[in-house]
């Protein structure tokens, strides 16, 4: 696809990193990008962090061992120098974990961890790349042999002076056998190539990285994955490799732990680009599925072959989707008959993840099912199974209304039916890029995220649970006659975990447990299955009157055991109703006066209590106490109010056009629909503002249009429908301002500090922005058409639905930012840098023109996006 003299293409791999090839001037950018039943989701424990909440932590990866008692999860962790390697483990299931343990050193970045565990959980491998796009980069590999207590030095599988990316590992299941693959690209030609090393000792030492996909200066292959048989002897690797004219996913084959692998055989069909790949493959090594996604750069359509020979041949391609699908991952059963699919496809108006199942080793596949509800765009699917492919769990992330929040789904009948979607995570923050892993059994599921909060990211997990369910929770027999019985009430135990319930006994408790009967059960008679009930039957029969409570209890291996559930009933021999008492009448209060007197030297103008729609229009009020006092609909404009105290007072729609407030205390004002236009508000403090209901910090309706406000004191305060239309703001503190259904066009903003600022519905058309931050800011809804960006830092920020068309952007930084849905075209951009964003996703401009461009890779780019940079659609220099 690239040589030295071609166009130069970037593309984003399945795990996020942008990868460059070619030489030649960059020249445009462009990003691109079963049946759910209605039966209760299983239950998951509480989100819990594994890592430390004061930094940034990023792109998790989850393993399990096959009975669920050990879990691992890898992230890679800034430490405010290096990004480093850390693990963290539980050895009860997901229960408690340990403190993070370092597994790279420093001095070095080290992303994009991915893990591979033995069955018992002993032994964990875990492989990561290292300085991406710098001479030294490398793919370094740790392995612990004590359940991630500790870990190996890391070792280099490179050399020095190419670039390795994307690192891939299996393991035999004893994890004595490991196979590693990984992207090359050469220093020289950049040209990019698929390698491997394979290690037999437990990763002690690994052998030298030997080429698995063909050469060729139009030949460039990405995306490795790479699965391993039970005993480590046979391994399948996949990519995507460019054959001149399209991408065609390829597999390779080692019968014999790496030492000989066969020729590469195209696994999808010819004339059509076929890319982001992902397989799996049964313990014996000879059963393999393969997924990719296919069509012409862009969101295409799902397909699958399988090859029953270890990969020497494979079936003919069948599609799993309708078109508009990517984020394509599998996974499988033991044997190789059960498969899952998971993508994201857009369905017309949403990206929603869905899923396809099959229980015949690939011949025949159901239908697609969309498992995430519409209203809302998912991304970064994910998919595990259990070793007998009957538990099956699905994850990824969906826009909430604002905020990411992780979903999971589940299946406990090999995808026949699905569970509906729950959300993991907690609102009040951020939360994606998950991963899932099923144990073998099928007794534990193990997630994790990254979430961010205010200002960093952290790791959390939540497990599934092995739950009894009672309904109903509580029964009241009502009133039922001394020496009668009630009608039976049936109580529905319900197994939600993921593997069979087992009920040790059902019997009765409490102090009047003699007045209730349990006429049968069918709790104890055999183990229930996932999804399956049990009942049992109860009956009130008072032998005396008055109120009787007793309860039922579910003894079980579940957890929280035991279950109870509350009976009530009402022993009598004639009802008799409860007479309904009289409500004592509440005294009206005596209301207290809200607003302070004007001073005596107004009451002329304003009255004694007063000075609600007085005219004070030029009047010199300078540094007067006004605190408390009730100027609603004044008119104050050109009055001389500089160094006064205003504090508490009442400004709703006041007029106050070319007042003079500098140095003004204007803390706790009702500022509702009051006019400052052409105003001075040069060191005006506006903290705490109110509104008319006395809602403390709220500004609504407020016109600044044409204003001063130089150092002027705003806070973390909501701003609705307020307008500072060409109005002068120089170095105003607004830091966790919220900003919403308002307007700055043609207005001048230096050094205005929006740190950690939201802003919902702004429009800056036609502004100059200099030397002001917006770091960590929420920015959504925001127009920035035909503006003018002097150092303006998004330092950390997240960007969705802005438009910055046609304008001047100079030494803007997007370092740590999230943009979704960014417009940029036909802008002049100079020094334009995406150096480390987490997430870059349908950012456009087209027919921009771009200097000093930064040519660091974002940080973290979703594979969702499928960038790509079509070297003809725009110019840039």
């Amino acid at each position: 696809m690239s040589s030295a003299s071609a166009p130069p293409v970037y593309a984003v791999s399945r795990r996020g990193l942008v990868l460059v090839t070619g030489l030649a001037l960059l020249t445009s950018l462009l990003v691109l990008l079963p049946t759910v039943s209605g039966r209760a989701a299983s239950s998951w424990s509480s989100p819990q962090n594994l890592s430390d909440a004061t930094q940034h932590r990023k792109d998790p990866q989850v393993a399990t061992s096959a009975d669920g008692s050990v879990v691992t999860s890898a992230w890679s962790s800034y430490d405010g120098a290096d990004e480093i390697i850390q693990s963290s483990t539980s050895a009860d299931g997901g229960a408690t974990w340990g403190a993070p343990v370092d597994i790279s050193g420093g001095g070095m970045d080290s992303y994009w961890p991915q893990l591979t565990m033995s069955t018992d959980g002993s032994t964990i491998t875990a492989v990561w790349m290292v300085n991406p796009f710098d001479e030294d980069s490398h793919i370094q590999v740790s392995t612990s042999t004590n359940a991630g207590a500790s870990w190996s030095t890391p070792q280099n599988l490179t050399t020095t002076g190419d670039y390795p990316f994307l690192p891939d590992v299996g393991s035999s299941a004893d994890g004595s056998v490991l196979t590693a693959v990984w992207m090359h690209i050469d220093g020289g030609t950049f040209t990019a190539r698929i390698q491997t090393s394979t290690s037999t000792d437990m990763g002690a030492t690994w052998s030298p990285a030997e080429y698995l996909s063909e050469g060729g200066a139009t030949s460039d292959a990405y995306d490795p994955h790479v699965t391993v048989s039970a005993d480590g002897a046979k391994a399948t690797a996949i990519w995507d490799r460019f054959d001149g004219s399209h991408f065609r996913v390829q597999a390779t084959s080692t019968a014999n732990s790496g030492t000989t692998w066969s020729t590469p055989v195209n696994v999808s069909e010819a004339g059509s680009q076929g890319e982001y790949g992902d397989l799996t493959g049964s313990s014996d090594g000879n059963t393999l599925t393969a997924v990719w996604r296919q069509g012409g750069g862009g969101p295409g359509t799902i397909y699958t072959a399988t090859s029953m020979d270890s990969g020497s041949t494979w079936t003919s391609p069948k599609s799993l989707s309708g078109d508009g699908a990517t984020d394509t991952f599998v996974a499988g059963s033991a044997d190789g008959s059960h498969l899952v699919a998971t993508w994201v496809r857009n369905d017309g108006a949403d990206d929603r993840a869905q899923v396809a199942t099959s229980t015949d080793t690939g011949a025949t596949w159901s239908n697609a099912s969309s498992l995430s509800a519409g209203g809302g765009d998912a991304d970064n699917a994910r998919v595990s199974s259990s070793a007998d492919g009957n538990v099956m769990a699905a994850i990824w992330h969906r826009d909430n209304g604002g905020e990411n929040a992780v979903q999971v789904a589940t299946s406990l009948d090999a995808g026949s039916t699905w569970n509906a979607a729950v959300n993991l995570s907690t609102p009040g923050g951020g939360s994606e890029t998950p991963a899932i892993a099923v144990a073998g059994n099928g007794s534990e599921v193990q997630s994790v995220w990254e979430r961010y909060t205010d200002p960093d990211w952290t790791v959390q997990t939540s497990h599934g649970l092995l739950v009894a369910d009672v309904s109903p929770a509580a029964h009241d027999f009502g009133n039922v006659e001394s020496g009668q019985s009630s009608a039976v009430q049936r109580i529905t135990v319900t197994n939600s975990g993921w593997a069979a319930l087992t009920v040790s006994g059902v019997a009765l408790t409490g102090a009047d447990k003699s007045q209730f009967t349990l006429v049968s059960q069918t709790c104890t008679s055999a183990a229930i299955a996932p999804g399956g009930t049990c009942t049992a039957e109860l009956r009130f029969d008072p032998m005396s009157t008055g109120a009787k409570q007793a309860s039922l209890q579910v003894t079980s291996d579940a957890q929280g055991s035991p279950t109870t559930v509350a009976l009530s009933g009402n022993g009598t021999a004639v009802p008799t109703p409860t007479p309904t008492p009289t409500p004592t009448p509440t005294p009206t209060p005596t209301p207290t006066p809200r607003w302070t007197p004007p001073p005596p030297f107004l009451r002329d103008v304003c009255g004694p209590v007063t000075c609600e729609g007085a005219d004070l229009s030029g009047m010199d009020l300078s540094g007067t106490e006004l605190s408390g006092v009730n100027f609603e609909s004044a008119n104050l404009s050109g009055a001389n109010l500089s160094g006064s105290n205003l504090h508490g007072a009442n400004l709703a729609s006041a007029d106050l056009r070319g007042a003079d407030l500098a140095g003004a205390d204007v803390t706790g004002v009702i500022l509702d629909d009051a006019n400052f236009s052409q105003a001075d508000l040069t060191g005006t403090d506006l903290r705490n503002a109110q509104s008319l209901d006395s809602t403390e910090g709220q500004m609504t309706g407020t016109g600044f249009r044409g204003a001063t406000l130089d150092g002027t004191l705003i806070g973390a305060q909501s701003l609705t429908d307020v307008s500072f239309k060409d109005a002068t703001l120089k170095g105003p503190k607004w830091a966790g301002v919220r900003l919403e259904a308002s307007t700055l066009n043609r207005a001048t903003l230096s050094k205005v500090r929006l740190r950690d600022a939201t802003l919902r519905d702004v429009s800056f058309r036609k502004a100059t922005l200099r030397r002001s931050s917006l770091v960590d800011a929420s920015l959504r809804d925001v127009s920035l058409i035909r503006s003018r960006l002097h150092r303006v830092r998004f330092t950390g920020a997240s960007l969705r639905d802005v438009t910055l068309q046609r304008s001047h952007l100079k030494a803007v930084s997007f370092t740590g930012a999230r943009l979704v849905r960014v417009t940029m075209q036909g802008s002049v951009i100079e020094k334009f840098s995406l150096a480390q964003a987490p997430r870059v996703k349908k950012v456009i401009l087209s027919g921009s023109t771009i200097t000093g461009l930064d040519t660091t890779s974002p940080k973290s780019v979703r594979k969702s996006n499928a960038l790509r940079l079509d070297a003809t659609s725009a110019t840039m220099r």
